[in-house]
């Protein structure tokens, strides 16, 4: 709305001064100057504009959210990564620790044609057999211990071994180690055989069932193998007989 009032004298005359006022329930502080031409005083009171700061606060807000969330997921990241280097900085020092012992203990001599070699008694080796084939299926998994989970070949032949009460080592390197060796002539039904399938020594380990047949983790899950097959022949690295009274 404007208004025109004479509110002061100029050269001896009235002025008129319109004053602007914008009905509003917001106002900016008021402005005034003289209108071009006219020698009027112009008074006009502007409205304000504070929705223009609301929407940069909000907008910095947000900004500050986002800059947060995108450290904490990277906090997330190097953190994942960080346990990831320890795991497997564990497991190579568990490695190395178990290649030491190996190469500490004293190997276990092989029989020759005079010693005398104890056939596995009957009762052991079907309860042994008989859990063993149990685990037939059971998923590989490297380092596995679980046979919910999966197992790797080693954790397969301790854990069923463990069951007839004998306590294997975790490894089949070391396991090669247990026991008496034995020829593959004279293999018997829960013998332990033994493949160089990963460099010069023993890294894969199975249980023989009998009739060239024997059983073991591999990287397509625990399942019955042929001794006699040309993979399994070629890799072949021997075999020993552990029993309760060998621990």
């Amino acid at each position: 709305m404007l208004k025109a009032v004479p509110i002061q004298e100029k050269n001896n005359l009235a002025v008129p001064v319109v004053t602007a006022v914008l009905l509003s329930s917001a106002m900016l502080p008021l402005s005034t100057g003289l209108v071009e031409g006219t020698g009027m005083q112009l008074s006009v009171n502007a409205p304000a504009t504070t929705a223009v700061p609301a929407l940069a606060e909000t907008r910095q807000s947000l900004d500050q959210e986002q800059s947060l969330q995108r450290l904490m997921n990277r906090q997330i990241r190097e953190q994942a990564e960080k346990l990831r280097l320890e795991a497997e900085a564990k497991q190579q020092a568990e490695i190395k620790k178990s290649r030491w012992r190996a190469a500490t203990l004293v190997r276990p001599k092989t029989p020759s044609r005079g010693d005398q070699i104890t056939a596995p008694t009957a009762s052991n080796s079907e309860s042994l057999l008989e859990y063993a084939l149990s685990l037939n299926g059971v998923p590989y998994l490297y380092g596995g211990t679980n046979p919910k989970t999966g197992l790797d070949c080693s954790a397969y032949t301790q854990l069923v071994f463990r069951k007839s009460g004998i306590d294997l080592p975790r490894t089949a390197y070391l396991q090669f180690l247990a026991g008496v060796g034995i020829p593959r002539s004279s293999l018997g039904a829960g013998d332990l055989v033994f493949f160089s399938t990963n460099g010069s020594g023993a890294s894969h380990v199975g249980i023989y069932l009998g009739d060239g047949k024997f059983i073991s983790a591999t990287n397509k899950g625990v399942k019955v193998q042929n001794l006699n097959d040309d993979y399994w022949t070629k890799y072949y690295r021997g075999s020993r007989r552990v029993q309760p009274e060998s621990r």
